[in-house]
């Protein structure tokens, strides 16, 4: 017997629209993942080599990338260089399941530079982002570059920095911290919610009587 629900369906029903638009939610928005570098060890100015923090890999694709460690939001990241004299360099992030790009934290040190992101899935392009990384002058910090493409699923993030624009005084070094990744809900997971829901519509299926 369940005399509490038949005397009020409506205090139920709203009661289950606020838990079904919770659940919703919970399905649909996937926990961020931060790479935030902290992991790394060695002195300023190692070269960066691959790295794991998390579900994700961070590898880079050309010889340009150093560890900073006296410089991060917070310690330490990872620049463009060497200090002086940076170059055209890129660094690969993959995971252990397809993810979005949310966001990442920059700092372009002493003068502005170019940035390019594509995103990849299974070796096909799903976006190609191009822009300007504003310059950082004393005293130094990062800005947030925000993914345009922030909802589209990938496997394969490239990022690209380019220290020289025509005409302009290229920066001392490029530094990079806080990549911000969404994963997709392991399927594992979704499969179990499926009773769930199943049980949550014939109640509300139930309701509507």
């Amino acid at each position: 017997m369940l005399p509490v629900i038949s005397a009020n369906r409506a205090t139920v029903s709203y009661g289950f629209g606020l838990f079904a638009l919770s659940l919703s939610l919970s399905m649909n928005v996937a926990k961020a993942d931060v790479v935030t570098f902290s992991g790394l060890s060695g002195g300023n100015g190692t070269p960066f080599t691959t790295y794991t923090e998390g579900r994700f890999t961070v590898t880079p694709i050309t010889d340009d990338w150093f560890q900073a460690e006296v410089y991060g939001k917070p310690l330490p990241s990872i620049f463009d260089g060497p200090v002086g004299s940076p170059g055209l360099a890129t660094i690969r992030i993959t995971g252990s399941a397809d993810f979005t790009w949310q966001s990442i934290d920059y700092s372009s040190n002493s003068g502005p530079s170019i940035y390019n992101i594509e995103g990849l899935l299974d070796g096909v392009p799903q976006f190609d982002e191009t822009g300007t990384l504003k310059a950082q002058f004393a005293p130094f910090g990062f800005t947030t570059l925000g993914g345009v493409h922030s909802g589209t699923l990938i496997d394969t993030l490239d990022i690209t920095v380019n220290p020289n624009i025509v005409g302009v005084p290229p920066p001392t070094s490029i530094n990079l911290d806080n990549i911000v990744l969404s994963p997709v809900p392991e399927p594992g997971s979704l499969v179990l919610l499926g009773p769930v829901l199943l049980g949550l519509i014939r109640f509300r299926k139930w309701l509507q009587k």
